[in-house]
C-alpha cells in the first residue's frame, strides 16, 4: 500500500506538473539491467521501477534478479485482501551460476556412449544422472582440483571481475592435471567464454574473441559439424564445438539440445555449453533447474549454495542482456514514445 500511495503521488506530480522524479526512478530502474523486464502485463514500467528501486532494493538489498524472481511469483490479478498471492511457481531460475552447467552434464550423462544427432530429446529422463563434469565442476568451486581442464573451469569464468584474472586463474586450474597447451587452452576459452556472455558481449564478440586468441575454427555451425562428428577426448576437439553449439542457439534450452545433437562427449559437452548459456541467456526452465537439483546430493547442493551467495550478487549486477538496447530503451522514455 506503501508503495502504490508513494507512486499514484509521483506519478500525477510526472504527468500534472512536470516533476522528474519518475522519469528519474525509470531511468535507473533501466541502467540497473532490468530494461529489458517491461512486459505488457498492465503493470507500468515506472510502477516496476517504484517497486525495485524504493522497496526491493533501496529497502531490502535486493538484486535486479531476485526482483525478477519476486515479481512473477505475485499473482497481481487476482490478488486478495484475506490471502497471501506469493506462491506461484516461478516460470525462470534467473542468474543460474554452477547449476547451468551441471544441467548440461546431468542431460547429456546418457549420450555420452549413445549419440543422439537430434534435437528432439528428453531433457528430463530419469535415467540421466551427474557425472564426474559435476564433481569437478564443483570441486573448483570448493577451490579443490581435480581431472578435467575444460569441462570443470564454470566456476572460474563467474567468480572473476575481470578477462585477465579470468584466464590467470583457469590456466592454473588446468595446470595441476592437464599441462598441455591444448588443455590449458581449452580451460581458458572456456573461461572467457563464460566472463563475456555473463558481462554482456554478443555472441559475435565471444565468437570472435575465441577465434583470434585461441586458434578454433569458429566459422561453422552445428549443422556443419553433425554429420562428420563423433566422440571425441580432447580440448580441442570439443571446446570449440561446445562453444559454437552455444552461439547457434536461441535459448538455454536449445543450446543444451543443440549440444547433444552433435553426437560427441555428451556430458563434457553439455557442461561447456551449459554453462556458456546460463551466462549468456541469464535464465533457466524452472522445472529443468528442479529436476537437476533433485539428482544432486546435499554436500554438492550446499556448496552450489554458497557460491551463489558469495558471487551471484555480483553477477547479477554486471550482466546486461546483449541483445537489448538499453539506450535506445532510454531515449524512448525520455522522449515520451514509451508512456511510463
Amino acid at each position: 500500500a506503501h508503495v502504490g500511495h508513494m507512486y499514484e503521488e509521483n506519478w500525477v506530480r510526472f504527468h500534472f506538473d512536470d516533476s522528474d522524479y519518475l522519469l528519474n526512478e525509470t531511468l535507473f530502474y533501466i541502467k540497473e539491467g532490468l530494461g529489458d523486464f517491461h512486459a505488457d502485463d498492465g503493470v507500468p514500467i515506472s510502477m516496476k521501477a517504484i517497486l525495485y528501486n524504493r522497496f526491493c532494493h533501496w529497502g531490502w538489498a535486493e538484486t535486479p534478479d531476485t526482483f525478477r524472481r519476486w515479481y512473477e511469483s505475485i499473482d497481481y490479478t487476482n490478488v486478495k485482501a484475506t490471502e497471501r498471492n506469493n506462491d506461484r511457481r516461478p516460470k525462470a531460475v534467473y542468474n543460474p551460476l554452477l547449476i547451468g552447467a551441471i544441467i548440461g552434464d546431468i542431460v547429456g550423462s546418457i549420450y555420452e556412449f549413445n549419440p543422439h544427432k537430434s534435437k528432439d530429446i528428453n531433457l528430463q529422463d530419469k535415467d540421466m544422472e551427474y557425472t564426474d563434469d559435476t564433481i569437478m565442476t564443483i570441486a573448483v568451486a570448493d577451490w579443490t582440483w581435480g581431472n578435467g581442464a575444460a569441462m570443470r573451469v564454470a566456476a572460474i569464468g563467474f567468480a572473476f571481475s575481470s578477462l585477465e584474472d579470468t584466464l590467470k586463474v583457469a590456466k592454473k586450474s588446468a595446470e595441476v592435471t592437464h599441462n598441455h597447451p591444448e588443455g590449458i587452452k581449452g580451460a581458458q576459452a572456456t573461461a572467457a567464454a563464460i566472463f563475456m556472455a555473463r558481462t554482456g558481449s554478443t555472441k559475435e564478440e565471444i565468437r570472435r574473441y575465441i577465434s583470434e586468441n585461441f586458434g578454433y575454427d569458429m566459422n561453422r555451425t552445428c549443422d556443419d559439424i553433425r554429420p562428420t562428428y563423433s566422440f571425441d577426448g580432447s580440448c580441442q576437439g570439443t571446446v570449440p564445438e561446445s562453444i559454437i553449439a552455444f552461439l547457434d542457439s536461441k535459448d538455454y534450452e536449445d543450446a543444451i539440445r543443440l549440444c547433444i545433437s552433435l553426437g560427441g562427449d555428451a556430458d563434457t559437452m553439455g557442461t561447456i555449453t551449459g554453462a556458456i548459456a546460463g551466462a549468456y541467456y541469464h535464465q533457466i526452465p524452472y522445472d529443468l533447474y528442479e529436476f537437476a537439483m533433485n539428482k544432486l546430493p546435499n554436500d554438492i547442493k550446499g556448496i552450489i549454495k554458497l557460491f551463489d551467495s558469495e558471487h551471484a550478487r555480483n553477477v547479477s549486477y554486471t550482466w546486461r542482456n546483449p541483445n537489448y538496447n538499453t539506450e535506445e530503451l532510454i531515449r524512448k522514455v525520455k522522449s515520451g514514445d514509451i508512456f511510463i
